[in-house]
């Protein structure tokens, strides 16, 4: 990018995000910066958390945290939803964080949303159906699951 592109970002943006605009550029962290990450199952888990974190500290404007098949306690952002946006936005106070819960809530987020990382889903219908609506939508996404990969043939998404 050029010195140009940094001058859309305040002064305290490129200040907090100075490492990231030094390995890829301004111009990729302005578009960071606009993006809203939905972040759809497990997102208590450890595996979710350490997700979360990373895509906060990339600096993206907002993260969607939806909530399914979840465990209350099981990460060290904290026990509750509430606790895991807390932590969030001690992290990066820049990232705006909302909460969902639910699979049909997902489904409502993911038009709205820049990419789709979906954590610890099991039951391949789930995935095929955000996977389906992230692809009508020409949205990027990543899919993980807590301690098998799902099977590739005919799935849309990254595993």
């Amino acid at each position: 990018g050029t010195d140009g592109e940094a001058l859309t970002l305040t002064t305290e943006e490129a200040a907090v995000y100075d490492r990231q605009i030094r390995l890829w550029g301004a111009d990729a962290q302005q578009r960071m910066s606009t993006s809203r990450v939905l972040v759809v199952g497990r997102v208590r888990s450890n595996l979710g958390n350490e997700l979360i974190k990373n895509i906060c500290l990339a600096g993206v404007s907002s993260i969607i945290l939806c909530s399914v098949n979840d465990f209350e306690g099981q990460g060290f952002l904290g026990d509750s939803l509430d606790e895991v946006r807390n932590s969030v936005q001690d992290i990066n106070r820049f990232v705006r964080v909302e909460i969902f819960e639910g699979e049909e809530a997902a489904a409502n987020e993911v038009k709205s949303s820049t990419a789709v990382c979906l954590v610890g889903f099991n039951a391949v219908p789930s995935v095929m159906s955000i996977a389906k609506s992230c692809r009508q939508g020409g949205i990027g996404r990543m899919h993980r699951t807590l301690g098998r990969s799902l099977p590739r043939s005919g799935c849309p998404v990254i595993c």
